[in-house]
């Protein structure tokens, strides 16, 4: 599972859920399942299907000059990355 987060965001970004307390130190922008090195598919731009997540990879590039962060938890089973992604996006809320 993978976290894109906004650098130009920075703060305490607590969430709570049943695995535990994910701890952020950037706003979340993005949560993905993930599989191999699919977290950086989204960076690509031409590849990038998610027409939010491209305007907000853009303006953080335009401002930062840089990517947006990645938080990644690894060693989950797929059945516990999509329980843990799921839960997340609850938390944090989901823009469509």
């Amino acid at each position: 599972m993978y976290v894109y987060l906004d650098p130009r965001k920075p703060g305490e970004y607590v969430y709570k859920t049943d695995y535990g307390t994910l701890r952020l130190d950037y706003e979340p922008i993005y949560v993905g399942k993930g599989k191999g090195e699919r977290r950086k598919v989204h960076l690509d731009l031409k590849r990038c299907r998610n027409t939010r997540l491209k305007g907000k990879i853009k303006l953080i590039r335009k401002e930062c000059k840089k990517n947006p962060s990645i938080k990644i938890m690894n060693n989950l089973t797929e059945d516990a990355a999509y329980m843990i992604e799921e839960e997340f996006i609850e938390c944090i809320g989901r823009a469509d």
